[in-house]
């Protein structure tokens, strides 16, 4: 199962950071992954695969992650997902690559 969440960014504020974009994004993102786990494995845990951008932004991704983990959000808590995400270079991963906001609009696109 392929789970994901995008932001479009011509919707958001001007003021927002790149930061703040991928905070908002990658929880929502957990929230559906937790919400299918509970549902549909309850007795497994899921494992985030994600684009290796940068160095700074997936160390900043990371401590969020566990931040996540460790306290929840408002919403709920995360049970179901393992402790760090993996990341790779999209080129190495078709599920990344499906992810990629350019595919997904020319999939979108096709009847």
């Amino acid at each position: 199962m392929i789970l994901a969440s995008i932001i479009d960014k011509r919707e958001l504020r001007a003021d927002t950071t790149h930061e703040v974009m991928h905070r908002w994004a990658y929880e929502l993102l957990l929230e559906r992954i937790e919400h299918y786990m509970r549902q549909y494995h309850h007795r497994h845990q899921a494992l985030i695969v994600m684009d290796d951008t940068n160095t700074q932004l997936n160390q900043f991704i990371a401590m969020e992650h566990a931040a996540l983990l460790r306290r929840g959000n408002p919403n709920m808590l995360f049970p179901h997902i393992v402790e760090y995400p993996f990341f790779t270079r999209s080129e190495l991963s078709n599920g990344v690559q499906l992810a990629e906001p350019s595919r997904l609009q020319r999939l979108s696109r096709i009847p």
